[in-house]
């Protein structure tokens, strides 16, 4: 585990989030990070720092996005939750300048 990114419990998993991964690009990002995700699958994704706090926080619709261009550069841990706080995704972003 990453210090302070919540380790995902992968025994909720639903099956329709297993077949429609959410999809997180550009990786690296250097200002507007996409997220593509099925139609109102009520998702949160949550954005970490290495140093785990929260820097980022966005409800998914299908297709969004986040402004990152004010972050510093460096590492981020991604959690996408569903509507009870269940994790279902995770992964890491390049913040770039």
């Amino acid at each position: 585990t990453i210090a302070g990114v919540p380790n995902p419990d992968y025994s909720m998993v639903h099956s329709q989030f297993v077949n429609d991964a959410v999809k997180v690009n550009p990786n690296p990002v250097t200002g507007t990070l996409y997220f593509s995700s099925p139609q109102n699958a009520d998702l949160t994704s949550v954005l970490y720092s290495v140093s785990g706090k929260e820097v980022a926080t966005k409800t998914l619709t299908g297709n969004d996005m986040l402004d990152v261009s004010l972050l510093p550069a460096g590492l981020y841990f991604y959690v996408i939750y569903d509507q009870s706080g269940g994790a279902v995704q995770r992964g890491k972003i390049a913040v770039n300048r």
